[in-house]
């Protein structure tokens, strides 16, 4: 199952020069995405859950394998967005510290 968020924007200049990582992150982001909805569009039968699952006969193996490069794909997700947003937390701490300087 794709989960139904959204794909992150491109970095800010000042994003990529504190994280230049980003870059290539949020690009990785995009290609997770592209690719999950490749395998759905070349395996139709992923996109139903009764389908897949319901039916009691064996699936072909490539189906089977395309459900789990779509679950890892999303737990990959999942985990660029938890750090993407620990780098925001980050930014707007440091930024805090910067405005309570006695200066």
């Amino acid at each position: 199952m794709i989960t139904n968020d959204r794909l992150p924007s491109l970095p800010t200049l000042d994003e990529l020069d504190d994280s230049p990582e980003m870059s290539i992150l949020v690009a990785l982001e995009h290609t997770l995405a592209l690719a999950m909805a490749a395998l759905i569009a070349a395996n139709p039968e992923l996109a139903s859950a009764d389908e897949l699952y319901g039916c009691g006969t064996p699936q072909l193996p490539h189906v089977w394998i395309a459900d789990t490069l779509i679950d890892h794909a999303n737990a990959l997700r999942v985990a660029l967005r938890h750090y993407r947003l620990a780098l925001d937390a980050w930014r707007q701490r440091r930024e805090d510290d910067r405005n309570n300087l006695p200066f």
